[in-house]
Order: C-alpha cells, then structure tokens, then sequence
C-alpha cells in the first residue's frame, strides 16, 4: 500500500517553481538631483531623495561642503532655509556644526543677514539645544593639525580662518610689533607708517595662535612646555571664534534677537565648561572672553575647577584688567585698576548667575559700555555669590590693589592678555614666550623696516613707557593716600 502510494506521488505533476527575484532597492539619486534638493528650500524633496541613500552614505553628504563652501546645515542657514534643518536631523545630521569663522547655523544666518532665519532657530528649544552643544578647541585638535600640516602658516589658517596673506602682511606684522612692544610713540608709529591706527583683539588672537606654535616647535622646549604652548593657541583660537560670534550678534538692528543670539552664545560657553567639569580625567581647559568698552581691552576667563577640600565641581572666575597708559577712561571710577577673581560651585543657581554676568558682559562689549558699568557687572554677581553661599567662596578685590598688581603702561590689548597667559603657562614660561615673541615680530618686521631704526624706535619707546610707569606710581601713591 505504501509503495502504491509513493508510486502515485511521483506520477504527479511537480509544480512550477517561480525564480526568487531579490527586493529591488530604489535607484540612488543621481548628483543633480541631490544638488537640487539639498540647494532648495523643498522638505518633501529633500526627504525623498536623502532617505535612498544608506545612513553611512548620508553622513558623507551631511559632512561634504557643497558649492557654497559650507555643509548642508549651514547652507540652509545662509540662504534662510532653516525649514530643511528638522530634515536634515532627522536624517542623522548634526545640527551643532561649525564652519568658517567658528559660526554655526544661527551665527552663519546671522552674519548673512537673514534675521528672520536666525530668530526662526533661537526661538525654536529643538533647534536650539540640538545646535548648542559646541566642543571647544583642545591641544590634542591642535596637535593632530601640527601632525599633518608641518607648515605654520596653514596650521593658523585652519585654527583662526584668516587668510595668510592678511596675518603676514607688512600692516599686519607692524601692528603685532607695535603691541608686542606696548608702543604708542608717535615718533616710532611714524617710522612705521602706522600713526594713528589701532588693533583689534581679533588681530590679536590670530598672530599670537601663530607665534604660540612656532614656539611650540622649538626643539629647546620639554614635553610639557610645548603641551603648555599648544593648549595656549588652542584657547587663543577658541577666544577668537567667541568674539566673531558676539560681533555678528550685535551687528543686527533687532536688539531682541541681538538678547537671544548673546544668551545662545553664553549657553554654549557654559555647555563647554560644564562637560570638561564633568569629565572625571580633569583635563580642564579655561575659555576666554573678550569683554571691551570702546578703545579699551580687557578678558574674562571662566576655568573650571574643583573647590575647596571636598573637591566640589565649579567655576573659577579672573577678570583680568591692569589698564594701560594714563587715560581717564582705562581706569575705574576711583581711579585705580584691578582685577577680580571669585569662584561659584557647579549649581543650578551659580549657573544662572554666571550665565547672567556673562550676558551682561557680552552685551557691553557691543555697546557703548564703560569700565564702571564693567566693575558693575562683577559686583552684581559678586553680590549674587554672598546671597546664595557666603563670602567664603569670594576673593577680596581689594588684595589686588595698585601695588600688588600695578596698572601697566602702554597697550591694554596684551598688557590685559598677559596675566591669563602667566596663571595657564606659569611665569617662567610664559615669560619665555614673550621673550621669544618680541624676537620673532622684530625679525619679521625687519624685512620692511630698517632694522637701525626699529631698534631705535624699541628703546626710545622703553624709556617712554618707564617714564609712563613712575608717573602711574606716583598716582597711585596719591590716590592710597587721599583713599585713607
């Protein structure tokens, strides 16, 4: 029976079997379609055509810059089609990129003048917290760059993005050695062709980040000097990216979205130190901050720290101010000049009282602010600290008074700059560096300036400001003196 019953089996018919055809996956958008639909302003297009490609191929296309010279999320920013942005996150994009100048997305609306975009992002908290997460500039990032690129010159181009015929140019080096120098000579301005002409913290920032890495590449210096001088042009070249985007959020006639764009840039300062505060490897990097009144400069410089003897995460605070030269308006009010130093625990409360002083600087740095308004400013947060945690956590002011920390002569774009760089390098190094940078700006100078007369000019302008800095005393010692 069993036998029949196979023998008909196999007397059937065997069915057709249909050809397994693998799934047919959409063809990928040629070049011109993506163009297209990464150029428009269209967000079912831009779906389309983004979601044939894999999650690794549009990585790729998110981190390419396109014809603009700047990846997608900033494009759309620049030409105001912050629309696409949800897009593109939700593609796997990330919306905290930087590009040129150190702007992201809201500053590169900014600076191409499409405020509605800008405001578009800044009231928009998605928007908003997925773009303020910038990591700030370390030695390492530095480093890498050093590895690759042995040229000086490109390494600064890529750290500040300003283009080197501009930071080796003849003004641009006479400049650097006028402040270098502390000159203000007419005689040696003259000799210069430079009378008159002032200098800006940006110009600043770009050539010390350079001479900051020719430094570094002595072979004279240990290890840990150079790691010194490299975490140096790391936070000159952070420094600069911070001011760019405070200039381009006070160059909008919108004071309300001037307010947002400063209260954005102060998260993400604050985002910066909190992560490194977090960090348990305590690898902390120190962020600078421009903060100037009309022709005057002066920095603030925000560390994180661990305080007191349980080590409690937080902040350190030095706002670096020695004045410079004898004008009225480079002293405060009672006529002295001083530094501040305070520290504030990592709480929800210091937090929002840094963020506040930090706001009220910036917004000074773009108006018509003064150095009383400046003091006025720390004060607040000063008082702020007293409320919440007591004078413990407060430095006396007056501990850094004239004598312990004289007001300088000459220029305040350095002579402010110039206690930072003694804290962070320690003293012996960093008056290495300024030793080294005199040497290097005069050689460079000396290719369009009769070296005869630099030196001439070097040496008068010495004994200018050596007179400058007994009359400075002598006032000091009159202001103490009317004071008690």
């Amino acid at each position: 029976m069993l036998a029949a019953t196979k023998a008909t089996l196999n007397l059937l018919p065997t069915p057709a079997r249909s050809p397994i055809v693998p799934p047919q996956r959409p063809a990928k958008p040629t070049k011109a379609e993506l163009e297209r639909a990464l150029g428009g302003d269209d967000t079912a297009e831009a779906a389309r055509v983004l979601s044939r490609f894999s999650p690794r191929q549009r990585q790729a296309i998110f981190g390419k810059p396109l014809a603009s010279g700047l990846v997608p999320v900033l494009d759309a920013a620049r030409r105001g089609a912050t629309q696409l942005l949800p897009v593109y996150a939700g593609l796997g994009a990330s919306l905290g990129v930087t590009g040129p100048l150190g702007f992201d997305a809201v500053f590169t609306a900014l600076f191409e003048e499409k405020e509605p975009a800008a405001k578009a992002m800044l009231d928009d908290p998605r928007l908003r917290n997925a773009m303020a997460q910038h990591a700030p500039l370390l030695a390492a990032d530095v480093a890498k760059l050093l590895r690759r690129r042995a040229n000086i010159d490109e390494v600064t181009v890529r750290l500040t993005d300003m283009e080197r015929e501009r930071f080796n140019s003849p003004k641009s080096l006479a400049l650097y050695l006028i402040n270098v120098f502390a000159a203000k000579d007419p005689d040696f301005l003259k000799t210069l062709g430079l009378a008159g002409q002032g200098w800006s913290t940006q110009d600043m920032c770009v050539q010390r980040v350079r001479t900051l890495l020719t430094f570094a590449t002595t072979p004279e210096l240990s290890p840990a000097d150079r790691a010194a001088c490299l975490r140096e042009a790391a936070l000159f070249a952070e420094s600069l990216r911070v001011d760019r985007r405070v200039f381009s959020a006070h160059q909008t006639c919108d004071t309300a979205i001037t307010d947002a764009a400063l209260s954005y840039e102060c998260d993400n300062i604050l985002a910066k130190l909190d992560a490194q505060v977090a960090d348990g490897n305590r690898k902390l990097v120190a962020l600078v901050v421009p903060v100037s009144t009309p022709l005057h400069a002066m920095y603030l410089t925000v560390e994180p720290a661990y305080l007191g003897p349980e080590q409690q995460p937080g902040y350190m605070i030095h706002f670096d101010n020695r004045g410079a030269g004898n004008e009225p308006h480079q002293r405060a009010a009672n006529g002295q000049v001083y530094p501040v130093r305070t520290s504030a625990p990592q709480t929800p409360a210091m937090r929002a009282l840094l963020k506040t002083l930090l706001t009220d600087l910036l917004l000074e740095r773009g108006q018509n602010g003064t150095i009383e308004s400046v003091y006025a400013a720390l004060e607040r947060w000063s008082a702020g600290i007293r409320a919440t945690r007591g004078d413990s956590w407060l430095d006396d002011p007056k501990s850094f008074d004239l004598p312990t920390y004289p007001q300088e002569a000459g220029n305040c774009t350095f002579a402010n700059a110039d206690p930072g760089l003694d804290r962070r390098m320690g003293p012996a190094l960093a008056a290495r560096f300024r030793a080294f940078e005199q040497r290097f700006i005069t050689a460079r100078c000396e290719t369009f300036v009769d070296a005869d007369k630099l030196a001439a000019g070097i040496a008068a302008n010495e004994e200018r400001k050596q007179a400058e800095r007994e009359e400075l005393a002598s006032a000091s010692i009159t202001t103490q003196s009317t004071a008690a």
